[in-house]
């Protein structure tokens, strides 16, 4: 027994010694991989200005943000953090972790000198929800509406107007769900038969079409007569078979995204892309999966934090950069270090993202400026206690928003769940 006993000793003492030379081996190669960006950023007032610029894997198709966080001074903006406070602390005070998750900022939109903050949770049914924005001309809060519903989740400008739907209806039963239009400084409701779940909306050819979540009909329904009345649009899978929403499917059956690319319509439901056919009225699925990365599966998860069409490519952000000119081949950048790529805004024709490093029990918070999706040059980072889910940019300033995730409630300082900061670029 003992004989055996040692044996095995000695091979796990093996296995361990080779598993450490087999990493410090990938170290090695790592730290010797060819670099494809080495432009710096321009003027910057913040420190010295011959600092290394982040790289990218060729590799691994990574962005090795760490070069720019270990040299620290060039684009550390720390110093320049304006706290403009949570303003939803009126409305979900305190420490519980409904209102903790409530005051979650979900999205930030840039409107009209304006900044408008998503907040609420469908999950905890903590509605209605109040929608505020931030006067960046006046540096105020304002409430400007209650809204029927129990979380907005995401902002959209569609005919120059700002629209929210409404994810989850507050008061009244599954036979209708809202979306919110402001127009000409006024907030007013609009319904949707059979959604009580609103995810997204986006005008196409003259008609107004809503992904929606329900138990019954269709996951997609559309207006052409400014939402007095509604019809179900039907997807169809890849061998042209119906697919009808039932309560039995209605988890799966949801569109959580809707988007345009090179004049087409799509949507996105349980991972997989769907077309519309506008002579048959009806959306087809495509021979691809959205989420697909080798054989890895779920590397996006729905809804998207984000998606827009930018130059000849679609480019989607949910944790990852994911993009592609064909809808059929996507390409994938992610940032090295324990790194997650959480909003995305489109700023003079150059495309920018909000990025989360954790390094030794440190966040940073940074952004990362592109014009072809290949090179990617850093902007500014600071140090937070908490990564940033949403950000914007208005009048040479951006703006971020924090708050906690579903499942990771101790993850996020509960006094940030909510907070706003400024950081302007000047």
């Amino acid at each position: 027994m003992k004989s055996k006993n040692l044996f095995m000793i000695l091979v796990v003492a093996a296995l361990v010694f080779a598993i450490y030379n087999m990493i410090n081996n990938s170290k090695k190669a790592n730290a010797n991989q060819p670099s494809t960006s080495t432009q710096d950023v321009g003027n910057n007032s913040n420190g010295d200005s011959n600092q290394n610029t982040p790289t990218i894997d060729t590799n691994s198709n990574k962005i090795i943000i760490s070069t720019m966080l270990e040299n620290k001074g060039t684009y550390d903006y720390t110093n320049k953090i304006v706290d403009l406070g949570v303003p939803l602390s009126a409305k979900y005070p305190g420490e519980s972790e409904n209102n903790v998750l409530s005051r979650n900022v979900w999205d930030l939109q840039a409107y009209n000198n304006k900044i408008y903050i998503g907040s609420g949770d469908y999950d905890k049914n903590t509605g209605p929800v109040d929608i505020y924005s931030y006067n960046t001309l006046t540096n105020q809060f304002v409430k400007e509406v209650t809204v029927d519903d129990e979380q907005i989740n995401r902002f959209v400008i569609i005919d120059g107007k700002l629209m929210a739907p409404g994810i989850d209806r507050h008061s009244g039963g599954w036979d209708l769900g809202n979306y919110y239009v402001l127009e000409n400084g006024k907030w007013t409701t609009k319904t949707i038969k059979d959604a009580i779940h609103n995810f997204d909306l986006i005008k196409y050819n003259g008609a107004l079409y809503a992904g929606i979540g329900n138990d019954s009909d269709s996951s997609i329904i559309k207006t052409t007569d400014n939402g007095n009345s509604w019809s179900y649009v039907y997807m169809y899978d890849i061998n042209g078979n119906k697919i009808t929403v039932t309560e039995a499917n209605s988890a799966y059956t949801r569109v959580y995204d809707l988007f345009e690319f090179k004049n087409n319509l799509y949507a996105i439901s349980n991972y997989k892309i769907y077309k519309y056919i506008q002579s048959d009225n009806i959306f087809k699925e495509m021979n691809n999966k959205v989420v697909s990365f080798g054989s890895s599966p779920v590397l996006f998860y729905f809804p998207l934090k984000t998606k827009m069409q930018y130059k000849n490519n679609m480019v989607f952000v949910n944790g990852m950069i994911g993009y592609t000119n064909d809808l059929e081949n996507f390409t994938y950048t992610s940032f090295d270090r324990y790194s997650s790529v959480n909003d995305m805004v489109e700023v003079n024709n150059e495309l920018y993202v909000l990025c989360n490093t954790v390094i030794d029990n440190v966040t940073y918070v940074s952004v990362y400026k592109t014009n072809d999706l290949t090179t990617w040059n850093p902007v500014m980072y600071f140090e937070y206690t908490d990564p940033a889910k949403s950000f914007e940019f208005v009048n040479n300033a951006f703006y971020f928003g924090f708050g906690s995730t579903r499942g990771s409630f101790t993850t996020t300082t509960i006094a940030n769940s909510g907070r706003i900061i400024k950081v302007p670029m000047n």
